[in-house]
């Protein structure tokens, strides 16, 4: 069954014995496109060059680009603090420094993401006739 999202997610974690809220935008095709636009803006994105001024080719693997799509998606968080206990800024630098320190972080959300997406889809099939 195929399920389109439309909305804003509001996803739940428990994070180092911490909750947290995480509001993701919905995926589709011009976000995709946004999240390696995104990507190269902030130097994330690895293009090589064939050394003729030739075709470029984008060299990134498809975990990496999950990720960074996964960091374009988030719009707000709550919940994450610095050791001062302030709350941290859901800002672009921030998102990257974050889930760069903390990659244990982006693997949770993704899991709870797919978990959701999976319990979904679950929901929405219809039942055998009988």
């Amino acid at each position: 069954m195929l399920t389109i999202t439309t909305g804003d997610k509001r996803l739940e974690v428990e994070y180092q014995g911490n909750p947290l809220v995480v509001i993701l935008a919905p995926v589709n095709l011009t976000s995709q496109l946004q999240s390696i636009e995104w990507a190269r803006q902030h130097g994330l994105w690895k293009i090589e060059t064939n050394g003729g001024g030739g075709k470029e080719a984008d060299l990134i693997s498809s975990i990496a680009f999950e990720r960074i799509e996964l960091l374009r998606r988030i719009k707000a968080w709550e919940g994450l603090v610095d050791d001062q206990g302030a709350e941290l800024p859901c800002t672009d630098d921030m998102k990257i420094l974050l889930f760069g320190q903390q990659p244990g972080l982006a693997s949770l959300i993704q899991e709870q993401l797919q978990t959701a997406a999976e319990a979904e889809g679950k929901n929405s099939e219809p039942s055998p006739a009988g």
